[in-house]
């Protein structure tokens, strides 16, 4: 029988981890708490390679950085914007939920993902 990783670990250690992960969860509900941040997220998530050489500093900054000109957030938030904007003028009607999941099946059909 394979020994999970965990095990190796005491119950205090994996309860701080546990904690850790929970207050991250709560960081990312509170960002994607705005509509268009969450579509900002969502493009980020459905476009990025992950490939942060390539100038990607999403995870690098802070959330309050989205409405700041010149950071990587703040330029998938224009892209969000654009999105909105275009769905709009092309007559479309769907919500901003509706959107991100559009760009969440982006993300399942898209080759950056599916050939790796």
């Amino acid at each position: 029988m394979n020994k999970s990783p965990n095990m190796n670990k005491s119950p205090k250690k994996l309860r701080e981890e546990a904690a850790k992960l929970v207050q991250q969860a709560e960081k990312i509900e509170q960002e994607l708490a705005d509509p268009m941040h969450a579509l900002a997220y969502a493009i980020h998530q459905a476009t990025c390679d992950g490939n942060h050489a390539e100038g990607c500093a999403w995870d690098y900054e802070i959330p309050a950085d989205i409405e700041r000109l010149g950071t990587t957030r703040n330029s998938y938030l224009q892209s969000a914007h654009r999105l909105t904007k275009n769905i709009k003028k092309i007559g479309l009607d769907i919500s901003n939920k509706q959107l991100i999941e559009l760009v969440e099946i982006f993300k399942e059909v898209s080759p950056i993902y599916n050939n790796r």
